[in-house]
């Protein structure tokens, strides 16, 4: 049997080469080992919710500046993810840009989310896209009191008081 190093070499020389070649097997299997590491937490949160969920708010409590950071990178990752999908031009007229539109839903939502996109699962998410479309934020005023959607008065009802 060949042994990668010679036997005479110190324990240091033979733990930093088993370092460096860790290191090279990490690099090239970067990937597959994501994918791994990934899929084992699923499988563990899965087999024990309670204990997972435990974790999660201990973590969030030791942790809430890099918990506001985890979670504002994905919620931008997700808006991007809608933007990408559903584009950013108003379907009403024709404004084009991305600060100014603001996302529909013609016909009410499927989920009850009050706290926007971020709060859904990206399952979810991708179910709710399909129900929305791109308009600026003043098509999207209009389109609700419309509505009257509001907590408002519908307009053509303000119309008409005003004309009795």
């Amino acid at each position: 049997m060949a042994y990668p190093y010679n036997m005479t070499t110190s324990k240091s020389e033979r733990q930093r080469a088993a370092r460096k070649s860790q290191r090279r097997y990490r690099n090239k299997n970067r990937e597959a080992l994501r994918i791994a590491a990934r899929d084992y937490a699923r499988r563990r949160a899965a087999e024990n919710p309670e204990r997972n969920t435990a974790q999660s708010r201990r973590w969030r409590a030791a942790n809430p500046k890099r918990d506001r950071a985890l979670n504002r990178r994905i919620q931008h990752r997700k808006m991007d993810f809608v933007r990408e999908v559903l584009g950013t031009e108003c379907v009403d007229c024709p404004e084009d840009r991305p600060e100014a539109i603001q996302y529909h839903h013609p016909h009410g939502r499927e989920y009850g989310h009050k706290h926007g996109l971020s709060g859904l699962s990206w399952a979810r998410l991708k179910d709710e896209i399909m129900l929305m479309i791109p308009l600026c934020a003043t098509c999207h005023l209009v389109r609700h009191r419309l509505a009257g959607t509001l907590g408002q008065p519908r307009i053509d009802q303000e119309v008409s008081d005003e004309a009795s």
